[in-house]
């Protein structure tokens, strides 16, 4: 089966970013109402708990990504047993580390006291609110979570986006009406696990519609099977160093500066969040994509779709970094108030952690496909153990800044010169001097457009949210002049316009012609 790439990736893409929308604007809403009707101690309690929960899920240990690498042979091929076979081994393998994780969940419950400094709300119960959360996460491995698996290796993420849309507003909606009239944390909570049980209900009837020939049945040959498990042997490592990244910034922040300062630090890095998940949009979109046209393209070819993806994600990244560095302390102080403002010091640190965590994403995105975790399954790990010793050391020198340069530090000397290395090398066979010249001159473009449009907005003040309405329109409009300037001749602009843009313009002059 050959998989249209173009359209499912601009589908992909187009109801992707709907509900990423919809999953930004909502909890963006419930963290306002939350803060004016229980206060900040509870928003902290909602970002330890998940970070506790993130580690839990390395009970994981990648398995999904494993199985859906493995998917994407057999679909190039029609070869419908495999496929079979590989969900059965994916179905009893989230059924056991859901009841893993949620041992492992009741086990920590007596040392939740060790996670938290300074006070934390006294009129609810911590184990009770732990416990909901940890039913929310094990209800999504014991249901039908492994049917995602088909429709993330068919390119069909679109059909996830739109149902996590519909299930996730009802839930945001009744949430926040929850948090209004009854103020209640409880009740708020115990509506996570029930929404969680309808999703997956009704991704189990969707998928079952959508391919009726695939279910659980079978077993797969020995060979699949040891390569399955040496791939999930790699990713076990991958992940931990991936988690721990993640997630152990709130536990330290939790554990050496109080739950306060965890709420105010984790609404700036809520929008940083938003950001990421917005991204990974494009790249889970056309992942599937990518690893069908590994199957049944030339390396060369292959590498041409590379340099047109890291041009079209150097634009974006930077863009979104430029808007983040005129627009973030702005945003904050509208949303927030002054009083619960970092920094801009910090803000700017931010930044830079945004760009070097994303400007790489496209090479992650390639490895993935090609299930290129074994060839560097101790990069993350390395990663993550300067980020954790950072953050321990920092931490009680320089507080939060510790916490933001930790991360910086370990994705600019470890990831930077090792991830891309790994690809150009074992992959396309070119020298990776090749990427970071090309790296270079994007970073330069970045810079030049981030700094003129910095000048013109330091020029107007933010008091009301029409003067943050105007700098908007100028960090979206000056950056994407200056990028279409300097990349005006540049020959993967040209492939996208062709590729992207001039099909889709071409398709509404259709329709609007056909009207007439």
């Amino acid at each position: 089966m050959i998989l249209d790439r173009t359209k499912n990736s601009i589908r992909n893409i187009l109801f992707g970013y709907i509900n990423r929308l919809l999953c930004m604007l909502c909890p963006f809403f419930i963290r306002t109402v939350m803060i004016h009707t229980l206060g900040t101690e509870y928003l902290g309690l909602n970002s330890l708990f998940s970070s506790i929960l993130q580690v839990l899920n390395l009970a994981e240990l990648g398995f999904s990504s494993a199985i859906v690498f493995n998917m994407y042979k057999p679909i190039a091929n029609n070869d419908t047993v495999i496929i079979c076979a590989l969900l059965s081994i994916y179905r009893k393998i989230y059924r056991i580390v859901g009841i893993v994780i949620l041992v492992l969940g009741i086990f920590i419950m007596p040392f939740l006291n060790i996670f938290i400094a300074g006070t934390y709300p006294q009129n609810v119960n911590l184990y009770v609110i732990y416990f909901i959360y940890l039913l929310n996460t094990v209800l999504s491995y014991e249901l039908f979570a492994y049917k995602s698996a088909l429709l993330e290796a068919h390119q069909r993420t679109d059909i996830e986006s739109n149902l996590a849309s519909l299930t996730n507003s009802f839930m945001y909606i009744i949430q926040i009406v929850v948090l209004i009239c009854f103020k209640n944390y409880y009740m708020y909570l115990i509506i996570m696990p029930v929404f969680t049980v309808i999703l997956n209900f009704i991704r189990a009837f969707i998928v079952k519609r959508q391919f009726p020939e695939y279910f659980p049945k079978g077993n797969s040959n020995k060979k699949l099977q040891s390569e399955i498990f040496i791939k999930v042997k790699a990713l076990i490592i991958y992940k931990v160093g991936n988690v721990v990244s993640n997630a152990v910034d709130n536990l330290v922040i939790s554990a050496f500066l109080g739950l306060n300062i965890l709420a105010v630090y984790n609404n700036y890095y809520y929008i940083i969040s938003a950001l990421f998940s917005f991204l990974m949009i494009y790249y889970n979109a056309v992942k599937a994509g990518i690893g069908n046209s590994i199957i049944l393209h030339s390396i060369e070819k292959n590498y041409k779709d590379f340099e047109s993806f890291f041009f079209a994600q150097s634009w974006i990244v930077g863009w979104v970094s430029i808007c983040l560095l005129c627009l973030f302390q702005d945003f904050m102080a509208v949303w927030m108030g002054e009083k619960l403002l970092l920094p801009y010091k910090l803000v700017i640190l931010f930044v830079i952690y945004f760009y070097t965590w994303k400007i790489h994403d496209v090479v992650h995105t390639y490895k993935d496909a090609l299930g290129m975790w074994e060839e560097d399954k101790y990069r993350p790990l390395i990663s993550s153990g300067i980020n954790l010793l950072g953050n321990l050391i920092l931490v009680k020198f320089v507080g939060l800044y510790g916490i933001v340069l930790s991360t910086i530090i370990s994705e600019t000397f470890v990831t930077m010169p090792w991830a891309p290395s790994v690809l150009y090398k074992m992959y396309f066979k070119k020298r990776t001097k090749i990427y970071y010249l090309q790296l270079l001159k994007y970073v330069a473009g970045n810079f030049t457009a981030g700094i003129f449009t910095f000048i013109i907005c330091w020029f107007i003040p933010v008091n009301s949210i029409v003067q943050l309405a105007v700098k908007t329109i100028i960090c979206i409009i000056i950056p994407n002049i200056i990028f279409l300037y300097i990349y005006r001749n540049n020959e993967n602009l040209q492939k996208i316009k062709s590729v992207l843009i001039n099909p889709i313009l071409n398709h509404f002059k259709k329709n609007y012609y056909s009207d007439k």
